[in-house]
């Protein structure tokens, strides 16, 4: 039996030393394993153009136009997609997300000219001139387009212009623009001028869409649309004047216009008096009283801004939605002649005499006082 000993001893080494190996061997087996289960893949969007993409073996590669989707292996793209293959079997990714390890090396950095961020495309504001258009008046809209993201959009984009109808396909599109690309912060304003006019009064809603083709991968896709709502207006009513009497002893009389109805308020009311001369009649005076008139049967006076000189005058009125052209002014029907009597009759000794007025120049009516005397 003593014979066996130094075989078994030996036996038992060999068991020892193996089972040393194979403990070492599955401690760099499960430190692999847990390297590998634990790596965290690079993640940027390709910024830089073909010759600084990613001209490099990737070990693993995901890719979309956008962080938020699922991550695609290259493989599923199958040369489409965000996936193009060089000749050299380097892949290229501008214009995209990309997520990879590099087996050459282990730092999984955002190689190939990458940004750590996303854009993200709004419509901050939204105008329209003028701001509540009449019926048949031609309008422009100004919208201002924002990357409020921490990327470059990279690639152009379109921007789309609406009336009533939140941009998708089905909309009609009043005007369209392209933008090239947009820094992390940066906006630019887009114009749509001369667009038509809109022929049914009351309100309306333009909407201006960044992005409308989908063409940028951004962190939210759905706040890309702005929009203003505004009214139209139809011409008002014609305004209803109330005459001044048909003579008067006071060279600055008031006159007043009355507001008929319209579709938007306020009115500018507008006065306009003529003189009278050999049955011709020639501009004496005009004054606007801005938004003046803010609803049905409202008034607007004016009293004359200078004295008029005895003779006969009429006068007319006008009315318009505050903010447009005077081309959209309804005028009322000229007033009747009225005339303006300064004559102050001549009066006895110790009387007074006021000016009378009772149908034109020159026809003033006395009116006598006097006082008992003391004798």
């Amino acid at each position: 039996m003593h014979s066996n000993l130094p075989k078994l001893l030996l036996f038992a080494k060999v068991v020892q030393l193996l089972t040393a190996r194979l403990i070492l061997l599955v401690f760099f087996v499960l430190l692999f394993i847990f390297s590998f289960s634990s790596a965290v893949f690079a993640e940027c969007r390709i910024t830089q153009g073909p010759s600084g993409a990613c001209q490099r073996s990737l070990e693993f590669v995901g890719c979309h136009e956008s962080s938020i989707h699922t991550w695609k292996s290259v493989l599923e793209y199958s040369g489409t997609g965000c996936t193009v293959y060089n000749l050299d079997g380097s892949v290229n990714f501008v214009g995209y997300w990309i997520r990879a390890t590099d087996y050459q090396s282990d730092d999984n950095d955002c190689f190939c000219g990458g940004t750590s961020g996303a854009p993200n495309l709004i419509v901050p504001s939204v105008a329209v001139t003028p701001s509540n258009p009449m019926t048949g008046q031609t309008t422009s809209v100004t919208a201002t387009i924002k990357n409020d993201g921490n990327g470059e959009t990279v690639n152009s984009f379109l921007v789309v212009l609406t009336l009533d109808c939140v941009p998708s396909g089905s909309c009609v599109q009043l005007g369209s623009q392209r933008l090239t690309s947009l820094a992390a912060g940066a906006e630019q304003n887009v114009a749509f001028n001369n667009l038509p006019a809109i022929s049914s009064t009351g309100s309306h809603t333009y909407y201006v869409k960044a992005d409308f083709s989908s063409e940028i991968g951004e962190t939210n896709e759905d706040d890309n649309v702005g929009s203003i709502a505004f009214n139209v207006c139809g011409a008002p009513n014609k305004p209803t004047i109330d005459n001044p009497p048909v003579c008067s002893n006071i060279a600055t009389p008031q006159l007043t216009v009355r507001d008929e109805g319209g579709s938007c308020y306020p009115h500018d009311a507008y006065f306009l008096v003529e003189s009278k001369s050999g049955g011709i009649y020639s501009f004496a005076q005009n004054n606007w009283m801005y938004s003046s008139l803010v609803s049905l049967n409202s008034q607007a006076s004016w009293n004359l801004s200078s004295a008029l000189a005895q003779g006969l005058y009429r006068w007319t009125g006008a009315t318009k939605p505050a903010g447009v052209d005077t081309s959209f002014m309804t005028y009322s029907d000229p007033s009747t002649d009225f005339a303006i009597d300064l004559t102050k009759p001549a009066a006895p000794p110790n009387l007074s005499v006021t000016t009378g007025c009772t149908g034109g120049p020159g026809t003033g009516t006395a009116t006598i006082t006097w006082s008992a005397s003391s004798d």
